[in-house]
């Protein structure tokens, strides 16, 4: 089966995964093969429209509420959402699949991480470091680098 048949049979994806992970990435290779994607990115949300917002626990159920809703509109105007946030909740979870829109966890290694974002050394509040991800049972992918996770995403999604 192809990539953009197995799509089409959801109405949306979610990733999830620490700073650094390659949310962003699967995000573009997803991009790339559906019709009427729109991507939504969790750091762009904060950016734009949750400003308002920290980084604490609470702070971050809000911005997820938030990324939700933005979802639910792009799904109102018949586009795909392709959202990547740091975190996720179970509450968060539910309504997604309520929704017809996948959850994927993008794993990297920690040391691999602290190569690529300063903020796990220089940060506080920061998710992986002194907030834990609610364990979920969620499809993972794990990014170790290299050309194969756009391969793992890719392959996901078929």
């Amino acid at each position: 089966m192809g990539v953009k048949s197995m799509i089409s049979r959801r109405d949306g994806i979610w990733f999830y995964g620490l700073s650094g992970s390659g949310k962003t990435f699967a995000s573009a290779v997803v991009s790339g093969v559906v019709k009427n994607g729109f991507i939504i990115d969790g750091d762009e949300v904060r950016s734009l429209v949750s400003m308002d917002l920290g980084y604490e626990m609470k702070d971050r159920v809000v911005q997820l509420n938030r990324v939700l809703g933005i979802a639910q509109l792009a799904k109102n105007n018949s586009r795909f959402p392709i959202v990547s946030t740091v975190t996720m909740t179970d509450d968060i979870l539910k309504r997604c699949y309520s929704l017809n829109i996948d959850v994927v966890q993008i794993v990297r290694p920690i040391e691999t991480l602290r190569k690529v974002r300063s903020l796990y050394d220089a940060e506080v509040n920061v998710v992986g470091k002194h907030i834990k991800l609610e364990d979920l049972e969620t499809p993972v992918i794990h990014n170790e680098g290299g050309g194969t996770f756009e391969k793992q995403v890719a392959k996901y999604v078929e």
